[in-house]
């Protein structure tokens, strides 16, 4: 993106950071002449547990919480102010949970006359799944989607054990029970193949 389109992003679309999760300052709205946006950034992994009071305990103050996050688009619901708010996603490491509970959250702010636009400079599905809450999805120039889909990937290592000189010996009780498969198989069983494939159509739907 060149400095001059960088600058028309800025104008339009991060005009003043309402509410900002360690963000830099973008240019006043009202020298601007445009409308308040809030701002959000969603960096690193989002935290739902319980928040520790001591910063030397395991986990603490590492990423975001969720409640933080749910307190900002509180905020930018009930701000006569802010015409919207852009949320950028930034290297986050979103799951299905936090993905299901912001977007509940970003419909409950549109539901309140709020426009939300999120940014991301590259989309995979995490990304892409929290964007379809939004009203408006924005993608650097040049930047790349990637939306693969529902699978999963496996590893069986019973022809390189054997090429080396190791031969699995499993007992493996029931047909359904493939705790084994990696090591002594070289493909999965239909067994295996019929679990894996019901998981994945459940997951589809």
């Amino acid at each position: 993106m060149s400095d001059r389109s960088a600058r028309r992003c800025s104008v339009a679309v991060v005009s003043c950071l309402a509410l900002a999760f360690g963000a830099g300052l973008a240019l006043p709205a009202q020298l601007l002449g445009a409308p308040t946006i809030g701002f959000i950034e969603l960096d690193g992994p989002i935290n739902t547990r319980r928040p520790h009071t001591s910063p030397f305990m395991l986990g603490g103050g590492k990423g975001m919480h969720m409640s933080q996050i749910r307190a900002a688009f509180k905020k930018a619901s009930e701000s006569a102010d802010l015409k919207g708010v852009v949320i950028r996603i930034k290297d986050a490491e979103l799951t299905r949970s936090n993905i299901d509970e912001l977007g509940a959250v970003m419909d409950d702010c549109r539901k309140g006359g709020k426009k939300i636009h999120v940014y991301s400079e590259n989309y995979s599905t995490p990304e892409m799944l929290l964007a379809c809450h939004a009203d408006e999805v924005i993608i650097e120039k040049g930047g790349g989607v990637m939306i693969p889909g529902i699978y999963v990937e496996e590893m069986y290592l019973a022809d390189m054990l054997r090429w080396v000189g190791v031969t699995p010996d499993f007992v493996q009780v029931g047909d359904y029970k493939g705790a084994s498969e990696m090591m002594a198989n070289s493909k999965p069983s239909e067994a295996w193949s019929q679990n894996i494939n019901g998981m994945l159509d459940s997951m589809y739907d």
